[in-house]
C-alpha cells in the first residue's frame, strides 16, 4: 500500500511539475540564498494551487499505463462526479475494477482502435463513448489525451482530460429527431418543394421534388442551379427571370402556370408559387418554392370546355327528346327529336302549337296531374309512361324521366327532362305477356308428358292445353310412316284437339295413311323433313294445297316438325278456323318447343320400349333372355294344364365351345353365339321360344306338343342345322351340340323341376360323348348325382396319386415288330375302384382338370418310355392322347418341349394324338400347332378318322404322320360290306398321301387277316396285348419275340 501511496505521489508531483513550469518567476529574486529558498516557497505554493485547480476541474484528468489495457494510473477527483466511482476504485494499484470495464462494450473496440492509432502516429486523440456509472446510470463522454514519449520515442503514458457530454448528445439527438421529421413532412407533401440562395442556387428540396428532378435524393440538389436539371434551356432563363423578380421586388410570386418537363420526358402543367425567405432583421436571403402538377386539372378544364362546345349538339342531335316547361304544361326548350317523337316538323312548330300539355298531349288528360304529383313528393319522376297524341292524332307510348327546376327562393319554375319512345317495346311487352301465357301452357303440357307414363293420354292432354293457351282452333299431331300398299312416305293424324264450336277431322279418311306425294303436300314433306316451320293463310298456299285446307275450313295453319334424334317422325299444327291470322315468332317457338317435348316423350316411350325390350333379350344374340323365358315357361305350364298338353323344355350346350373362346377371343365367340342363334331360330316353330340361358348354354321351350317325337325331331333339325361349318372371319369352325329334354307332365309339372331334369339330361349326353340329345329317364338323376360326388373326387386325384399309366403295344403285321406303344390313363378310386375313362375324361374335360391331368400322363409316357431305352430295349415311340381341351391351351407346344427336355426323350419318340373333332375345330389355329410340332420331331397321329368330319381335304393341309382308323369300323368289319368299304378308302387314301395307317380294336385273326388282305399294316388290339401297367409292358418289352408272337397266330413272319 506504502509503494502504491509513493507511485501515486510521483505522478502527482509529475503533474505539478508539469504544471509548474509554465509559472512565471520575478527576475529579481533568482539569485541568492534568499532567492532560493523563494523559489522553493514559490514552488510548493504553486503545486498547491495546480492539485486545488485539477481537483475543481468539471472532469477527470488522467494519466494511463502503456499496457493493453491502458490502465488507468491516475484519476482526478472529478472521476466521483462523473461515474460514480471514487477514483482509487478505477485507478492505481489498489483499484476494484479498470476503466475499460465501465466503457460500453459497442464503443470500446472503436474507442480503444482510435487511441492506439493516434499514439503510434504520435498525435493527440479525441474520442466520444459511453460508460455505464456505479449507479447503472449511462453517460457520454468527451476524451480528448496524447502520449509521452521517452528518447527513443518509446510511448510511456497517456495523458488527457475527460468530459461529460451527455446534455449536449441528448440535445443533439433531439435535433436530429426533429430534423428527421420535418425531412417526412416535406417529403410526403405531395407538392414539390425547394428553396434556393439570393444567386438562384439550390439549398434544399423535398423527395417529390428531387425525384420530378431525375435526382435520387433531396442532398444531390444542394449546389445546383436550373442549368444543371433537365429543363430545356428556354425554360431555365425563365424560371430564373421569376426568381429575381421575386428576390428584387420581395414580392411573392403566387400560383403562375408554367409549362415543365420531368426528368422522365414527360411534359406536365404545372402551378408555380416563390416567396421571399428574410432573415431575423428582414433581409432577403433566398426565396422558397413550391410546384404543383395540375395536369389533370388542365386536362379536365380542357375536356369540359370541349364538353360545353359539344353539348349543343348533344342537345341538337340526342336520340332521346329533351325539353324544359312551365309549371302550367308551356313548352319553354325543345330538341329536334322531341318535336320528331311528337311529330312535329320543327321544335318551333312544336312550341308553337302544343300549348296545353295536359289536353292536347296525354290520350288519359289525369297522366298530367300524376306527373305534377309524383314530382311535387318524390321531386322527380323516372320512367313515367303513358300513351300520347301525335300531332297526326295517332297514339304512341313515351316513357319521361324528368324532375322540378327551383329558383334561389324556392318556387318552382318548371319541369325539365326527357322523352323516349317506347312503343314497340310496349309491344313487345304485349307480346311477351301473350308468350307467357303460352309459356305457361307448354309449362303445363310438358308436365303431363313428363309425369303420365301412359304417353297417349299425355299427348291428348298437353293438346288441350296447349289450344286453350294458344287460342286456336285445333291441335293436332300426325305421325309419318311407310304407306301401307306403296310403301313411299305417308302421314295419318294419331291425335286432335278441337273448339267445341269446330268440327273434329282425326276420322276423316283424307287424313289417314295419305301419301305424300299423291296427297298434293311434296312441298311441305320436303321443307319440314328439312326442320323448317311453316305458316301462313291459307289464300297465300298454292292451289293445290288450298283445296285440302278447305275441306276443314282451315283458314290459317302453322306446321312445326317433330323430329327423333334428328330423324322427321312427325307434325304438330295449329289451325285457325275463323280468322285469317298472321303466326308471331313466338307462337312459331312455343310450337317448336312443344314438338321437342313430344318429340321427347316419344323418344322417352321408345327408350322405355327398348329397356324393356333389353330387360327381357340377350344383348349378344337378340334372343330372349333367362327372365323372359321364366316369365313364358309358367304361363306355358298354365296353359297346357288347362288344356291337358304336353310341352318340352330342353337345355342345349355348345360342344368345347370354351375351347374356342379361349384360342380365338372372345369377338370370334361372339360371333359364333349370333351365328348359332340366327341357326336355331330357324329351327323353332311360331309360338316356340329360344332363349340363351349364358354363356353358350341355350334353354328352349316347345308348347303345345303331341309327343316326346315331336322335342326329338326339333332337336335333330338343330343337329342338322348346326352341322355345316361356321366360316368367321377367315376361320372355319365346327361345333355340335349336346342337349336334355324334359316332358311336362311325366318329366315334372313345374319350372324347376322341368329345367333340373332337362339341365340333368344334358349332362347324360355330355357322359356319352356329346353331339345328340337325350329325353329325361328318372334313372338320369341318379347318374347325376354319382357324376357330381366323381367330379368332387376328381378334383384331389392327381394330388392322392390315384392315376396311373398302362400301355398297349401297336405291330407291324409284316415284321411283327412293336412299332410304338400307347399310353393310356387310368383312374384307380380309393372308395369305387377303376373307373372308365369314358367316365371320368369328359367331366375332366368339363370341368378344365383335363390340363393337368394330360400334362402328367405326358412326362410319365415320356419319362416311361426314357426309362425302357435306358434299359437297352429297342427305340419306339410312345403315343399320347391330347384331348381338345389341351389342345387349345395357350403354351401348349412349349410345355411339350420343356417335358422332353425333363425326360431326356428325343421327340422323334413322341407321338401325340388329337380327334379329328379336336382338328377341325379351328382348322388354321390347329394347322398352326401341328406344324410347330412337327418341326420340333414329334410324330403327329390323327385318332379315330372316320368318325368326325372326315374332312379329306385337310388331310393334306395338316402335317400328319398317321391316321387311325376308329374301333366302330374294325368291329363289324367281316360283316358289314359298308364299314369295309370306308376301311377299304381310309385305307388307300393314307397310302396315297404316305400316311402310316393303324387300325385300332383287332380283337379276332379274321379281323387281322381282313385288314392286312387291305395292306393295313399296323394294328392295335387285344388280339396282340391288352393295356398293361408299367410294369407288365416292361416284361412284355423284355420277353416279346416278333417269331413267337407270329408262330402263334399261325403267320410266317416276313
Amino acid at each position: 500500500m506504502a509503494g502504491a501511496n509513493r507511485h501515486s505521489q510521483e505522478i502527482y508531483q509529475s503533474l505539478i511539475y508539469r504544471v509548474s513550469a509554465f509559472t512565471p518567476v520575478d527576475e529579481n529574486v533568482k539569485s541568492g540564498g534568499q532567492a532560493v529558498l523563494w523559489t522553493a516557497f514559490e514552488a510548493h505554493y504553486s503545486q498547491q494551487r495546480l492539485a486545488a485547480l485539477i481537483d475543481s476541474l468539471p472532469g477527470i484528468v488522467f494519466i494511463c499505463d502503456n499496457d493493453p489495457e491502458w490502465s488507468m494510473l491516475y484519476l482526478s477527483q472529478g472521476c466521483r462526479a462523473l461515474t460514480g466511482y471514487h477514483s482509487d476504485e478505477l485507478a492505481g494499484k489498489r483499484r476494484t475494477r479498470t476503466y475499460n470495464s465501465i466503457c460500453h462494450p459497442d464503443d470500446q473496440p472503436r474507442v480503444t482502435a482510435a487511441i492506439a492509432q493516434a499514439i503510434a502516429q504520435h498525435k493527440p486523440y479525441v474520442v466520444e463513448y459511453r460508460i455505464r456509472t456505479k449507479t447503472g446510470q449511462e453517460k457520454w463522454l468527451w476524451e480528448k489525451g496524447h502520449g509521452i514519449y521517452a528518447g527513443d520515442g518509446q510511448v510511456l503514458s497517456i495523458e488527457g482530460f475527460i468530459s461529460d457530454i451527455s446534455e449536449r448528445k441528448r440535445v443533439e439527438a433531439a435535433l436530429q429527431e426533429k430534423e428527421e421529421f420535418l425531412r417526412l413532412i416535406l417529403d410526403n407533401i405531395p407538392q414539390y418543394i425547394f428553396w434556393k440562395d439570393l444567386n438562384s442556387v439550390y439549398q434544399g428540396c423535398n423527395r417529390s421534388w428531387a425525384i420530378m428532378a431525375g435526382l435520387e435524393n433531396p442532398e444531390q440538389a444542394i449546389g445546383l442551379t436550373d442549368y444543371d436539371l433537365p429543363w430545356k434551356p428556354e425554360e431555365a432563363e425563365i424560371y430564373r427571370a421569376c426568381d429575381r423578380q421575386v428576390l428584387d421586388l420581395d414580392q411573392p410570386l403566387l400560383r403562375q402556370l408554367q409549362s415543365q418537363r420531368r426528368a422522365d420526358g414527360k411534359q406536365t402543367w404545372c402551378e408555380v408559387s416563390k416567396l421571399p425567405l428574410h432573415d431575423a432583421v428582414g433581409n432577403v436571403i433566398g426565396l422558397l418554392g413550391t410546384v404543383e402538377d395540375v395536369t389533370e386539372r388542365k386536362a379536365a378544364e380542357e375536356a369540359l370546355l370541349l364538353a360545353e362546345q359539344k353539348y349543343r349538339s348533344i342537345f341538337e342531335n340526342a336520340v332521346e327528346g329533351i325539353f324544359q316547361t312551365t309549371e302550367n304544361g308551356h313548352y319553354l326548350t325543345a330538341n329536334p327529336m322531341l318535336a320528331k317523337i311528337y311529330g312535329y316538323d320543327s321544335p318551333a312548330d312544336l312550341m308553337a302549337n302544343l300549348v296545353s300539355i295536359e289536353q292536347q298531349l296525354y290520350v288519359d288528360s289525369s297522366r298530367r296531374q300524376d306527373f305534377v304529383r309524383q314530382v311535387q313528393e318524390q321531386g322527380a319522376v323516372w320512367g313515367f309512361e303513358s300513351q300520347i297524341y301525335r300531332k297526326d292524332g295517332s297514339i304512341i307510348w313515351i316513357s319521361e324521366n324528368a324532375r322540378a327546376i327551383w329558383n334561389e327562393a324556392g318556387e318552382l319554375l318548371g319541369y325539365e327532362g326527357t322523352v323516349e319512345d317506347i312503343t314497340v317495346r310496349k309491344q313487345a311487352e304485349q307480346e311477351l305477356h301473350q308468350r307467357d301465357s303460352l309459356l305457361q301452357g307448354v309449362a303445363e303440357a310438358t308436365n303431363y308428358l313428363l309425369t303420365n307414363t301412359d304417353t297417349a293420354a299425355a299427348i291428348t292432354q298437353a293438346l288441350a292445353v296447349l289450344g286453350q293457351s294458344a287460342g286456336v282452333d285445333r291441335v293436332y299431331i300426325y305421325e309419318n310412316h311407310p304407306h301401307s300398299s306403296t310403301g313411299e312416305p305417308a302421314m295419318s293424324m294419331q291425335y286432335e284437339w278441337v273448339r267445341t264450336s269446330i268440327l273434329p277431322s282425326i276420322q276423316q279418311p283424307h287424313w289417314q295413311d295419305q301419301p305424300y306425294s299423291t296427297f298434293a303436300q311434296s312441298r311441305l314433306y320436303e321443307i319440314l323433313a328439312e326442320g323448317r316451320s311453316i305458316s301462313g293463310r291459307a289464300q297465300d298456299f298454292p292451289p293445290e294445297e288450298q283445296k285440302i285446307l278447305q275441306v276443314d275450313g282451315i283458314q290459317s295453319i302453322l306446321l312445326v316438325p317433330i323430329l327423333i334424334e334428328d330423324q322427321f317422325w312427325g307434325i304438330i299444327g295449329f289451325d285457325d278456323c275463323r280468322s285469317e291470322r298472321s303466326w308471331s315468332k313466338t307462337e312459331e317457338s312455343i310450337l317448336i318447343a312443344m314438338a321437342a317435348s313430344i318429340g321427347g316423350a316419344l323418344k322417352r316411350q321408345q327408350a322405355e320400349a327398348t329397356i324393356r325390350y333389353q330387360a327381357f333379350h340377350d344383348l349378344l344374340t337378340g334372343l330372349p333372355n333367362r327372365t323372359l323365358f321364366n316369365d313364358r315357361l309358367p304361363l306355358a305350364l298354365a296353359n297346357a294344364q288347362r288344356q291337358t298338353g304336353l310341352l318340352a323344355v330342353m337345355f342345349l350346350d355348345l360342344d368345347r365351345f370354351k375351347t374356342i373362346n379361349d384360342t380365338l377371343g372372345h369377338a370370334i365367340g361372339d360371333l359364333l353365339l349370333q351365328a348359332v342363334a340366327q341357326r336355331l331360330s330357324t329351327c323353332l316353330r311360331e309360338g316356340d321360344t329360344i332363349a340363351r340361358w349364358g354363356g353358350d348354354e341355350f334353354t328352349l321351350l316347345l308348347p303345345q306338343i303331341y309327343s316326346p317325337e315331336d322335342a326329338a325331331k326339333a332337336a335333330q333339325r338343330i343337329i342338322q342345322a348346326l352341322k355345316p361349318a361356321f366360316y368367321l372371319e377367315g376361320h372355319e369352325l365346327h361345333i355340335s351340340s349336346s342337349m336334355g329334354i324334359a316332358i311336362y307332365p311325366q318329366d315334372g309339372e313345374d319350372a324347376q323341376t322341368l329345367l333340373k331334369n332337362a339341365d340333368a339330361a344334358l349332362y347324360r349326353v355330355k357322359e356319352q360323348g356329346r353331339n345328340g340329345f337325350q329325353i329325361y329317364t328318372p334313372a338320369i338323376n341318379s347318374k347325376a348325382s354319382e357324376l357330381l360326388a366323381l367330379e368332387s373326387s376328381l378334383y384331389h386325384a392327381l394330388e392322392r396319386q390315384e392315376f396311373s399309366l398302362q400301355f398297349q403295344p401297336q405291330l407291324n403285321t409284316t415284321t411283327w415288330q412293336i412299332t410304338r406303344m400307347e399310353a393310356l390313363v387310368r383312374w384307380h378310386h380309393p372308395s369305387l375302384g377303376l373307373i372308365s375313362p369314358r367316365v371320368f375324361i369328359p367331366l375332366a374335360e368339363e370341368n378344365g382338370l383335363i390340363v393337368p391331368i394330360g400334362e402328367w400322363v405326358l412326362r410319365t409316357a415320356c419319362a416311361q418310355n426314357k426309362a425302357w431305352q435306358d434299359a437297352g430295349m429297342p427305340p419306339l415311340r410312345i403315343a399320347v392322347n391330347l384331348s381338345a381341351r389341351q389342345f387349345q391351351e395357350p403354351g401348349m407346344v412349349e410345355t411339350i418341349s420343356q417335358i422332353l427336355a425333363e425326360t431326356g426323350l428325343a421327340p422323334a419318340c413322341l407321338e401325340l394324338e388329337i380327334t379329328e373333332t379336336t382338328a377341325m375345330q379351328n382348322v388354321d389355329f390347329t394347322s398352326a400347332v401341328l406344324q410347330e410340332l412337327h418341326d420340333m420331331g414329334v410324330h403327329i397321329s390323327l385318332d379315330d378318322f372316320g368318325t368326325g368330319y372326315s374332312s379329306l381335304g385337310y388331310l393334306k393341309k395338316f402335317p400328319l404322320d398317321t391316321i387311325k382308323i376308329d374301333q366302330s369300323f374294325v368291329r363289324e368289319l367281316p360283316t358289314d360290306a359298308n364299314d369295309l368299304a370306308i376301311v377299304r378308302a381310309v385305307i388307300a387314301l393314307g397310302h396315297g398321301l404316305d400316311l402310316s395307317v393303324v387300325a385300332e380294336g383287332v380283337e379276332t385273326r379274321e379281323q387281322m387277316e381282313l385288314l392286312r388282305s387291305l395292306h393295313c399294316e399296323d394294328m392295335q388290339g387285344y388280339l396282340f396285348s391288352k393295356p398293361l401297367p408299367a410294369l407288365s409292358a416292361t416284361q412284355f418289352l423284355q420277353t416279346y419275340s416278333s417269331q413267337n408272337c407270329s408262330l402263334a397266330l399261325g403267320i410266317q413272319a416276313s
